[in-house]
């Protein structure tokens, strides 16, 4: 089909800015773009270090309104797809266990199940089309018939529809189109005249050419949160103006040359007055008309508007490396980015979405093979232990598989192995976390040399910290070494590494659940002793979200949490969540040590030391397998963390024989 910059080049009613054109941006500094790929990683880094244990994405900030987003499966699929799009396979183990989560329940609201099929067409596997049909048809039934045949939040009224879930489902439409599942004719024309009717009405604003050559009118119309004849309190916005204009570029890409006279005049109109509107005046550092919570949600909008159009500027404004110097500018130093403050709604500083809607904008998300302009490969990483005291020097290199290596000696070694007569290599020895993983046979009667690497190669079982040494043994000499002599032992400084991408065995099990806890379908109720700030209730412990706690009060010298259930669940063991459910969280709230558990209304308390690694979950077994109707769960002992005393769990359940 041709490009969709074509559609804007129709013949119409009205004056086009001479400025807006699809023309090569202005060359940029390498720097820029050194930056903007070290940006891209370091926002990388954080989404997967922000990833829960049960494979989970949450909001990270906000007051967690489930009326308002499917918190459940919405922030993991959107992580999953910035993901992919970032760069990371499909076969990542963070990737892998996002999509188990997803597949391990079903969503029930327009983003959370658009998010999911953005999610599972980007993986590219054949395998997962039967649910996004599955998806789509899901969407499509909550599409509000009457009333624009548009999308809004279930449950909040026939009348209620947005351009916001619109623009979602306009998304899922596009993923799935791309994925292979036919979106008919009928549906992109009916999702454009649905669209239509959320622009306002035309305003002429005063516009100067951009080579200066005197002054001309030009057409504006903005796209507003309601429909213009709604009556709506939305004013419009630059995050819904993007929205609409890039629904109308999706489903023009979707009709392709299908879209002919007067509706394709109709849709290229529509987008020269929304675009106009965005370049008058143009910001990528705020939402405009709009709240500043949704300004990165703004920007991934702008991102959608510039790729499907293929443009290079909007205005005289070069759209992407603007934006792209201003995110860089904006990004925290642990690769996050947020909107400040802790609103009900928008939920601020809602970290999760925000840093992917910013990856998006970054690596161009929109095309097929993002790309900011200079290439997004980044050489691994080489650790090294090269102190001129040391002994022995190591390098490495990896993550979830490392390779390590002898890169050489110190001084001191270095002269004796350069000797004629001077001792030769027996062998080395490989240590990792203080166990010998390997011993390499040297040859005592050659002089070393820097090719003889004695490299180690080591796949990880578990994530997080490593520390890696190595022992060099060596001859007496290399004159009377007969190859079981024995002589001095040289070792290297320890060198630590981090592994952030191992699949441990209990990664997809965790996953698999799907968020769901099985408490629920027995209508438990939690009651506690307290709750932290009056948020974190009891009933949080048991949501199936790890990323949604129950927090005692700081002042809870004896914190308790009772679970109580209108029928028996036969049951062996007691699972406990600890509150610290990702590395970005390990160690910020108080670590529970050791509880006691009363199972009914046994007066034997059985108690507990929890896992140290605060990823895992605590097993607790019971005496016997016996029918539960009542746990009540106190806190014995607890170790404050770096931000708060407060203690608690993410998650509490019960496991059947």
């Amino acid at each position: 089909m041709p490009p969709l910059s074509l559609l804007l080049a129709l013949p119409i009613a009205g004056s086009w800015p001479a400025s807006v054109q699809d023309v090569a941006p202005a060359p940029q500094g390498e720097a820029l773009k050194l930056r903007v790929n070290a940006a891209i990683d370091l926002g990388v880094d954080y989404l997967l270090r922000a990833q829960n244990r049960d494979g989970s994405w949450g909001p990270a900030g906000g007051r967690l309104q489930e009326g308002h987003f499917d918190r459940r499966y919405g922030h993991t699929a959107l992580a999953v797809y910035t993901l992919v799009k970032s760069g990371l396979a499909p076969t990542h183990p963070s990737v892998r266990r996002g999509t188990a989560y997803m597949l391990g329940g079903f969503p029930t609201k327009v983003y959370s199940a658009a998010c999911e099929t953005m999610a599972l067409a980007a993986l590219g596997d054949a395998a997962h089309r039967p649910r996004i049909e599955e998806l789509l048809e899901f969407i499509e039934s909550l599409r509000k018939r009457g009333v624009g045949n548009a999308w809004g939040y279930p449950g909040l009224g026939a009348g209620h529809v947005d351009l916001s879930n619109t623009q979602y489902a306009a998304l899922a439409l596009r993923s799935a189109d791309t994925a292979g599942v036919e979106v008919s004719q009928r549906t992109w024309r009916s999702v454009i005249e649905t669209v239509l009717e959320f622009q306002r009405p035309v305003e002429v604003a005063e516009s100067r050419r951009a080579r200066g050559a005197g002054a001309n009118d030009v057409e504006v119309a903005p796209f507003s949160y309601d429909r213009a004849r709604s009556g709506g309190g939305h004013a419009p916005s630059a995050s819904m103006t993007a929205a609409g204009v890039s629904i109308l570029g999706i489903c023009a890409e979707g009709l392709g040359d299908k879209l002919v006279g007067a509706p394709a005049r109709r849709v290229s109109r529509a987008c020269e007055r929304g675009l106009a509107w965005l370049a008058r005046p143009f910001s990528v550092t705020e939402n405009r008309g709009g709240s500043s919570s949704w300004l990165y949600y703004y920007l991934y909008g702008l991102e959608r508007v510039g790729a499907l159009f293929e443009l290079d500027r909007i205005g005289e404004h070069d759209w992407y490396w603007e934006g792209a110097r201003f995110l860089v500018d904006d990004q925290a130093h642990d690769g996050r980015w947020e909107t400040d403050g802790d609103a009900n709604w928008p939920p601020a500083p809602m970290t999760n979405a925000n840093t992917c809607f910013a990856l998006l904008f970054l690596t161009r998300a929109t095309k097929p093979r993002p790309s900011t302009g200079a290439d997004q490969a980044v050489a691994e990483g080489v650790y090294r232990a090269e102190d001129p005291a040391s002994q022995v020097w190591i390098r490495a290199s990896g993550s979830a598989v490392l390779t390590a290596w002898v890169s050489g000696f110190g001084a001191g070694v270095q002269e004796l192995l350069a000797e004629p007569e001077g001792p030769g290599i027996e062998a080395v020895e490989w240590f990792v976390d203080g166990d010998r993983v390997a011993r390499l046979e040297g040859d005592p009667a050659r002089a070393w040399d820097r090719g003889a690497k004695y490299a180690l190669r080591h796949a990880f079982a578990r994530a997080g910290a490593h520390e890696v040494r190595v022992e060099v043994h060596l001859t007496p000499s290399r004159a009377s070494a007969d190859g079981q002599a024995s002589g001095t032992i040289v070792s290297s400084a320890v060198l630590s590494v981090e592994a952030d991408d191992v699949l441990e065995e209990w990664m997809l099990d965790y996953a698999g659940r799907g968020g769901i806890n099985p408490l629920s379908s027995r209508g438990a109720t939690a009651s506690a002793s307290s709750q932290l700030d009056g948020r974190w209730s009891a009933g949080r412990a048991i949501d199936g979200m790890e990323f949604s706690p129950w927090l005692c009060s700081v002042e809870d010298e004896h914190p308790t949490l009772v679970i109580e259930l209108r029928r028996n669940f036969k049951a062996d063991r007691v699972l406990l969540s600890q509150v610290n459910a990702n590395p970005v969280e390990r160690g910020r709230r108080a670590r529970v040590d050791r509880v006691g558990i009363l199972i009914n209304r046994s007066s034997e308390m059985l108690e507990f030391t929890l896992e140290p690694d605060e990823r895992l979950v605590t097993v607790c077994p019971l005496p016997k397998a016996i029918g539960v109707r009542r746990v009540e769960i106190r806190i014995l002992e607890r170790t404050d963390g770096r931000e708060s005393s407060a203690a608690g769990f993410a998650e509490v359940s019960l496991a059947a024989p």
